[in-house]
């Protein structure tokens, strides 16, 4: 890559990643893995197994969708209709 493109391309990201813009995250991080630990407190209160895997991937998707584009797409609010079709 072009030396004088990337200075550019990272001038232009360099705010989004610095430490006071990382810390804003924090609490939509903390809600979305508090969702994530509710959930898994339901579902291990019967006597069917689930696929962690799976859920931490809703987790992913909601995180990722939140910090992109303001709003997650409700992976992990959706408990009922996921636990059906998984």
């Amino acid at each position: 890559m072009d030396r004088q493109e990337h200075v550019q391309k990272r001038r232009l990201l360099s705010h989004a990643f610095s430490y006071r813009s990382i810390l804003k995250f924090e609490p939509f991080l903390q809600a979305s893995l508090g969702k994530l630990v509710e959930t898994f407190d339901e579902m291990s209160k019967g006597d069917q197994f689930f696929d962690a895997l799976l859920w931490l991937n809703y987790l992913a998707f909601d995180i990722l969708s939140g910090l992109a584009f303001g709003e997650p797409i409700g992976m992990l609010e959706n408990v009922e209709f996921l636990s059906e079709s998984s």
